[in-house]
């Protein structure tokens, strides 16, 4: 019925009765510029008029696809940084809680593995590893096991003393410790007792650390740090307190 144009209305006219024209000349490359939705608008869209595949890709992870062509190939030593801070992760944002994130790549940064900050996120997110303060600690865990990646992990800092023979090690700790009030049911004539201990409620921070030259060197030391932080005793840094540690040889 459609001879006279290719069979193919939507995109070809011949006004002239000689041969069909291409009515869209300038998308006639679907992976380049978008062809409007290769011709399939059933099957496929193009939102964004260059590329249904990122539209897909938008709808299955709720992000802006092309986001992972900015991938981020150097260290990164303040989450709060203007390439960083207002990446999405989750409810918030890596600047706000991505501090895991950030740990996990500089990590394998560090160690010359391949790392994609978006990939990272993604595993995170994708899985519930995701917390509204950061980063859960199995989920380093999880995604090294998911790498082949060998790791150790533990609760005692010492831990950090393996990264003198090589080797980085993933710290998440709390941010502050102080006085915490907690009931104490074995006196009635004293309801209260005070601890010293972490205060939970200000978060705690995930940082990767490297040995070099009689230092440790923490990465993320800070939010707003530009530059790898060197402390020569970890328990001054790790005042908030240790809570788990993930050594990568």
């Amino acid at each position: 019925m459609f001879a006279y144009c290719e069979n193919n209305p939507s995109s070809f006219s011949d006004s002239l009765g000689t041969s069909p024209l291409d009515d869209h000349p300038i998308n006639v490359n679907p992976y380049v510029d978008g062809g409007y939705c290769e011709n399939n608008p059933v099957a496929r869209s193009d939102q964004h008029g260059n590329n249904w595949i990122t539209d897909i890709l938008d709808k299955i992870f709720g992000k802006d696809a092309s986001e992972n062509c900015n991938e981020i190939d150097h260290l990164i030593f303040g989450q709060d940084s203007e390439e960083t801070k207002n990446i999405p992760f989750g409810s918030s944002t890596i600047g706000e809680a991505g501090c895991g994130v950030i740990a996990l790549f500089n990590a394998l940064k560090l160690l010359g593995f391949k790392a994609n900050l978006y990939d990272i996120r993604d595993y995170f997110v994708e899985r519930n590893y995701f917390r509204t303060l950061g980063t859960m600690p199995s989920g380093i865990r999880s995604y090294l096991s998911s790498r082949n990646i060998y790791y150790e992990s533990s609760n005692n800092p010492s831990i950090i003393e393996k990264t003198k023979l090589g080797g980085v090690v993933i710290v998440t700790f709390w941010n502050e410790m102080g006085p915490i009030i907690l009931p104490n049911f074995n006196d009635i004539y004293n309801p209260f007792i005070v601890v010293y201990g972490p205060i939970i409620s200000s978060g705690a921070h995930t940082v990767a650390i490297k040995y070099a030259g009689g230092y440790y060197w923490v990465y993320n030391a800070s939010s707003t740090e530009t530059s790898a932080q060197s402390v020569e005793d970890y328990n001054d840094y790790l005042e908030g307190g240790f809570i788990s540690g993930c050594f990568i040889p």
